[in-house]
């Protein structure tokens, strides 16, 4: 320690009168201040009033010996880096290896006695230089240090005021706890929430349910444990009464150095959230109930369908038969009754194939939706099939005022179903027929790039984009039902049985200058293969 006039202090520890006076003669003159001990006790309460800058301290004294005054101070903070130099005799009696003892008691250095005064005072001062250079060094460390923790202390203070501004200002719970899982903080959220202020000491149990708090209370323990973050649902106790579901979280927060330091959490409301999902699983259930009863009301309506549609195959085809066998004996009729009579039998035989027609469609809506349509491909010439269905439908399109005309080669083949593609021909025929309001009938067949095409184009009524969009659609019509007949299944049946070709089919149409319909068919793909029903 310096002296109030800036010298460096020394204290030197002799029994010897002598030798202190000898000493500090020396010291003194070198500009140092010194300060004189007879004993260790003395020695030690000089040190506790003000710590030197060096002690010189006799080896071998009574009482109290320079190593036991060496190790009381070197056990002290305030005194346990001041260097020491140790004192010995030249001879002294039971004084083996002075150096190794001086040095193992925390010394220096150390001198024998008589002592040199120019190395005395060479040792001492560079030692207290040392010292002092030292003390200075930890000194500025020091401040530097408490510089550093008052500038961390400042900006912690300063996060932690931006934190609780910022939580204050979250429309939800916000919260903080300590390592241990005990609460403390928590945002005025919660305490317009619950209508009391929050006891921190107590923790979140007493403000939740009785039914959530052993769950609660264990996913907590769990994630303390585990340090790994927490969330559990549980219910709330509101203003007012009653309760509201609310998401508890939180988050560890840790460092390298001291683990986990902090939990961070939140609490959102999620009641609303819970009553939502609550009605749409009650919905859901709900829907799923209809469409069980629905498809169970589908499967009995195909099944009556399908029964039906059998059951009305066989005494219609005994019908259609008896009508053609009774259609041909009129013909010997002489006229004109005969060619009335005739006449009538051809019409109820054209009501009989609509009749059969259409309990065809309807069998085949169940053979399509239980996708038990079967294809048997063959050899088809689909210029020939075209003349001859529009050929067989030349008395049907004279009775609406209109006729057909067929455009096609001499010959286009492919290998596909002949009784699908002429029940596909017959229900686009029939349509443009239909609507065709008594003008011409086109029917094209062409090939191009390796597709097979044919188009049947009428010149009635046109069908409107919107329409277009949905008339290829099971039961749906692009015309009135009072006015025109036909269950909508035509063109459903008629999109399906291309598509099991591996073709398409398309409109093209605009509302009072008609509509084409157009199927295209691969000649080079093979259809699904397999047995008719």
């Amino acid at each position: 320690m310096n002296a109030d006039d800036g010298r460096d202090t020394v204290l030197v520890v002799d029994d010897d009168p002598g030798s202190l006076l000898a000493i500090g003669a020396v010291l003194e003159g070198a500009d140092f201040r010194v300060v004189t001990a007879r004993c260790g006790e003395a020695a030690l309460k000089a040190v506790l009033r003000a710590p030197p800058s060096l002690i010189v301290l006799d080896l071998v004294m009574p009482g109290m010996s320079g190593l036991e005054v060496a190790e009381l101070l070197k056990g002290r903070e305030r005194s346990r880096r001041v260097p020491i130099v140790f004192l010995t005799g030249a001879s002294a009696a039971g004084e083996e290896e002075p150096a190794r003892r001086a040095y193992s008691a925390g010394a220096v250095d150390y001198l024998q006695k008589p002592v040199e005064p120019d190395v005395l005072r060479a040792k001492v001062a560079s030692l207290a230089a040392l010292y002092r250079r030292g003390e200075e060094e930890r000194a500025r460390a020091e401040g530097e240090r408490q510089a550093r923790e008052a500038e961390v202390s400042a900006l912690r203070s300063s996060s932690e005021r931006r934190y609780r501004n910022l939580a204050e200002a979250i429309p939800a719970i916000v919260w903080t706890a300590e390592p241990d899982g005990r609460l403390s903080y928590a945002n005025r959220r919660l305490r317009e929430t619950t209508g009391q202020e929050p006891d921190l000491a107590a923790g979140w149990l007493e403000l939740l349910h009785p039914d959530d708090r052993d769950r609660f209370a264990r996913a907590w323990e769990g994630a303390l444990v585990e340090r790994r973050p927490f969330a559990a649902e549980a219910r709330l106790r509101r203003a007012g009464g009653g309760w509201r579901w609310h998401l508890w979280r939180a988050v560890p927060e840790a460092t390298e150095q001291a683990g986990v330091v902090a939990w961070l959490g939140t609490a959102m409301d999620i009641d609303d959230q819970k009553r939502t999902h609550a009605e749409l699983a009650g919905a859901r259930a709900r829907a799923e109930g209809l469409y069980e009863q629905a498809r169970r009301a589908v499967e009995v309506r195909e099944e009556f369908v399908s029964v039906a549609g059998h059951e009305l195959r066989t005494p219609l085809a005994a019908l259609q038969l008896q009508v053609q066998v009774l259609g041909r004996r009129l013909e010997a009729l002489p006229a004109p009754e005969g060619a009335d009579l005739v006449r009538r039998a051809g019409r109820l035989e054209q009501l009989v194939g609509r009749l059969a027609r259409l309990v065809e469609q309807l069998l085949d809506v169940n053979r399509l939706a239980d996708q038990r349509l079967r294809l048997a491909p063959e050899e088809v010439d689909l210029a020939a099939l075209a003349r001859e269905v529009a050929a067989r439908m030349e008395e049907e399109a004279a009775r609406a005022g209109a006729r057909v005309v067929v455009e096609a080669p001499g010959s286009l083949r492919g290998r596909w179903d002949p009784l699908r593609l002429e029940q596909v021909l017959v229900n686009l025929l029939s349509n443009a027929v239909k609507y065709g309001a008594g003008r011409p009938v086109t029917v094209t067949v062409a090939e191009r790039g390796g597709v097979a095409t044919v188009s049947v184009r009428d010149e009635g009524l046109g069908i409107s984009a919107e329409d277009q969009r949905r008339i290829f659609d099971r039961f749906e019509r692009a015309v009135p039902a009072n006015q025109y007949g036909g269950l909508g299944l035509g063109l459903w049946i008629t999109r399906e049985i291309v598509r099991a070709h591996g073709g398409e089919v398309r409109v093209d149409s605009q509302p009072g200058v008609g509509a084409t319909f157009t199927v295209a068919l691969p000649l080079a793909a093979e259809p699904v293969a397999g047995r008719r029903e």
